[in-house]
């Protein structure tokens, strides 16, 4: 697992089993930790080898238009390149309803764990 820290609000870490990378982000997804968030995601698809991508936003308190525009820009490379793409979040969470309000959520895969999980 590779960690990368940003500050007391914002933070990321990876870990990759197979060609699956999973990038867990914790806190608030803004105007300036957005590319923070995408860097891990442009550096697994430029480099290759990745079939499918999970972008675990469980523990994000907020998510700011662009944190969304990194989602969906995400979902657009995965698509041009064959590889898999999944975005996990907390029921009732900041990230699920933002998701559902701009209805990305029917744009691409979306789980929803309980929120005790």
């Amino acid at each position: 697992m590779r960690e990368g820290v940003v500050g007391a609000s914002f933070s990321t870490s990876e870990s990759r089993e197979g060609s699956e990378l999973t990038v867990v982000a914790v806190g608030d997804v803004d105007l300036l930790s957005a590319p923070l968030l995408d860097r891990p995601v442009t550096q697994a698809l430029d480099g290759g080898g990745v079939t499918r991508l999970v972008l675990d936003l469980r523990k994000v308190t907020f998510l700011a238009s662009s944190g969304l525009a990194v989602l969906a820009e995400a979902h657009d490379r995965c698509d041009k390149l064959g590889v898999d793409y999944q975005v996990v979040v907390r029921e009732g969470s900041a990230a699920a309803r933002a998701l559902a309000v701009t209805r990305l959520d029917t744009v691409f895969e979306v789980e929803r764990v309980p929120a005790d999980r």
